[in-house]
């Protein structure tokens, strides 16, 4: 019997004592515990970023056939002028940017994308998941007979489920403006705003009468939506992607211009 009150004693005494705990608990104590949760998370979710952002260090040059891809490459990221013939695989190099104002560099991969219609899409699918940077150069000197070509590769690129995954900056790259006939990256601008929205409108028309092969439609990465929906298109409507033009020249043309990719030094430092 005494066993019994003693069991008793000692439950009585917790159960008072419980109350007495739960005064610990003051509310200095609650939001010191809820700003180290806090603490905790943001820097998971910041490690987290930056690791992702570390790991996806590549600028690819992409483009069509003869728009100078190599060349700007070669410039880059060993300030010489290259003799290219179209390129059945990837040029690839290690590119240090220039120090930021606390004198910090980065290392990018900086790989150069064949041209050729028939392999381009294939290699750039095995580097779209590292990508940190779009570099897309069009030829200034071509563009207007060109701008069907390059809309149509530009859309494949923007509607790719991956890239608007992953969401890189993207620099369209006017180059060849050493050439009497180059078009300015404003009028570029504009052709290709006009042919993309063509595009888009039979991108579209074709995908209405496909709706019973979905997985052609996602394996084609045109589930994607391109701008707005009922607007023509801009470019400015890419907010994600960051779309910048540039006039540049990757090397000493026909006319004996000068090399000038000042601009896109810059927008690689950027990234």
């Amino acid at each position: 019997m005494i066993f019994c009150c003693d069991v008793l004693k000692i439950d009585m005494m917790t159960f008072t004592s419980y109350p007495d705990l739960m005064d610990l608990l003051d509310d200095s104590n609650i939001v010191m515990i809820l700003s180290t949760i806090v603490i905790i998370l943001l820097t998971t979710i910041l490690y987290v970023l930056a690791r992702g952002k570390t790991e996806r260090s590549s600028v690819l040059f992409v483009g069509i056939s003869g728009a100078g891809k190599t060349q700007l490459f070669a410039q880059l990221v060993s300030g010489q002028t290259k003799e290219t013939v179209t390129s059945l695989k990837e040029n690839e190099a290690m590119y240090n940017t220039s120090a930021d104002s606390s004198g910090k560099t980065k290392q990018l991969t900086m790989v150069d994308i064949p041209g050729s219609s028939s392999i381009r899409s294939q290699i750039f699918d095995n580097f779209k998941s590292k990508v940190r940077g779009l570099l897309f150069v069009v030829d200034s000197g071509n563009a207007q007979r060109n701008i069907k070509d390059v809309a149509v590769f530009i859309y494949q690129l923007l509607t790719d489920e991956i890239v608007n995954k992953f969401q890189p900056k993207i620099l369209i790259a006017c180059n060849k403006q050493d050439l009497l006939q180059a078009k300015s990256k404003r009028v570029i601008q504009g052709l290709l705003e006009n042919e993309l929205n063509t595009v888009r409108k039979t991108q579209s028309a074709r995908l209405s009468h496909e709706d019973d092969d979905t997985s052609d439609a996602t394996a084609s990465g045109s589930t994607v939506f391109l701008g707005r929906k009922n607007e023509s298109f801009q470019f400015q409507h890419l907010n994600k992607f960051d779309v910048k033009f540039c006039e540049c020249s990757g090397e000493v043309g026909e006319e004996n211009g000068p090399i000038e990719i000042d601009e896109v030094k810059q927008w690689i430092d950027s990234l």
